[in-house]
C-alpha cells in the first residue's frame, strides 16, 4: 500500500487483470516523488515482477489528485464517474475534469460553490453505484468516495481528514482479501502510532489502524 492516489492504483489493478499494464504504469501510479529517484528503481523492477505474476497486490491510499503522473485521474476518471449521473453527465464530467486536471483560475475558482456542485455530483454517483455488486462499480464507488472526501481538505483539518480517508481506503482494500500481510509505504508523520508533541491535534493513519 502506497501513500499514492487510490484512483491510479484501482485503474492499475483492472489493467493488471486484463494483462494491459506495464512497469511504466506502476511507476506512474506510485508517483514521481519516489519513482523519479535512482534509489527506487530496483524496488520498482522487483515490485512489477511480483505484481505481474500475481504474487503481490499493489494498492494506493491517498485521496488527493493533481499529481504530474496521474494520467488516469486527469484523462479518464471524470468520464468514468460522470457516466452514472444521467442528464447531468456533461456538466458533471466538466467539473470533475477541472478538479482532477486542476484547470482552475480567476474565472473558474476552487471556491465553496464549485465544491458544492462537485459534492452533489459525487453524492449522486455514489448513490447509483452503492447497490452494485460488479467489481468495476465497486471500484468506481470507492473513487467517488475518495474524490468527495478530498473536497473537505481545504475547509477543515486537512491532515486528519486525509489520514482518516487513507485508513478507510486501507480497510476497504484489506477487507477484499482478509488475512493477507500488508506493508504500508508512507512518510513517518502518517505512519506514527501516537500523537506528536508538536502536533497534538493530529490523528494519523497509523493511529487509525
Amino acid at each position: 500500500y502506497f501513500e499514492s492516489p487510490v484512483y491510479e492504483f484501482l485503474d492499475l489493478e483492472e489493467r493488471l487483470a486484463a494483462r494491459d499494464a506495464s512497469p511504466a504504469l506502476l511507476g506512474e501510479a506510485v508517483g514521481a516523488i519516489w519513482t523519479g529517484t535512482r534509489e527506487f528503481e530496483p524496488t520498482l523492477r522487483w515490485l512489477w515482477a511480483q505484481a505481474a505474476a500475481g504474487r503481490v497486490r499493489v494498492h494506493g491510499l491517498d485521496i488527493q489528485t493533481g499529481g504530474v503522473t496521474q494520467h488516469f485521474s486527469a484523462n479518464t476518471l471524470p468520464r468514468r464517474l460522470a457516466a452514472h449521473v444521467g442528464p447531468q453527465r456533461d456538466a458533471c464530467e466538466d467539473q470533475l475534469g477541472r478538479l482532477t486536471r486542476w484547470e482552475l483560475d480567476a474565472s473558474n475558482r476552487y471556491d465553496d460553490a464549485f465544491r458544492e456542485r462537485l459534492r452533489r455530483c459525487l453524492t449522486d454517483i455514489e448513490h447509483v453505484l452503492a447497490t452494485s455488486d460488479a467489481e468495476v462499480d465497486r471500484a468506481s464507488h470507492r473513487m467517488a468516495v475518495g474524490l468527495r472526501s478530498s473536497l473537505a481538505l481545504e475547509a477543515g483539518p486537512g491532515f486528519n481528514i486525509r489520514d482518516k480517508a487513507m485508513a478507510q481506503n486501507f480497510m476497504w482494500h484489506h477487507a477484499r482479501t482478509p488475512g493477507e500481510r500488508a506493508i504500508l509505504w508512507t512518510s513517518t508523520r502518517h505512519a506514527v502510532k501516537a500523537t506528536l508533541p508538536d502536533h497534538p491535534e493530529r490523528i494519523s493513519l497509523g493511529m487509525h489502524l
